[in-house]
């Protein structure tokens, strides 16, 4: 039930993004940073989760909602959302090591200024 609720908190601050009437990251100054920050914040709950397969594909399925609305809205470049955007979590992102450690890495790339010309970004998230 608590990962059902945190889910459900994730899916509600992507929502929230989404009502702009203008694209989230095209009102602000730092299109890339800000992105972070929100994928950040809106998987956040992740940490306190079993570190297998099924958080994974969930993670994954998250964040790729939030930047399809976010190229749905013309913030991300690309006439598919493969051109957009992608999402990783899975054995290629993490490290024996980092499974033992119970870290959970999180890689995605997106195309801000041409299509399929991904900035790369990772984000790591542990209880420590």
């Amino acid at each position: 039930m608590k990962s059902q609720n945190q889910n459900n908190k994730t899916r509600a601050y992507f929502l929230k993004h989404r009502r702009h009437q203008r694209s989230f990251l095209k009102t602000i100054r730092n299109p890339h940073f800000r992105l972070n920050q929100a994928i950040r914040e809106g998987t956040k709950w992740i940490v306190y989760e079993p570190n297998n397969e099924q958080l994974w594909a969930k993670t994954v399925q998250s964040v790729e909602n939030f930047l399809n609305s976010e190229w749905r809205n013309g913030a991300l470049m690309g006439t598919k959302p493969e051109q957009a955007y992608f999402v990783k979590m899975d054995r290629t992102t993490m490290t024996a090591n980092d499974l033992a450690q119970d870290k959970k890495i999180l890689s995605y790339g997106v195309a801000v200024t041409k299509p399929a010309e991904f900035i790369d970004m990772s984000i790591l998230h542990n209880e420590s």
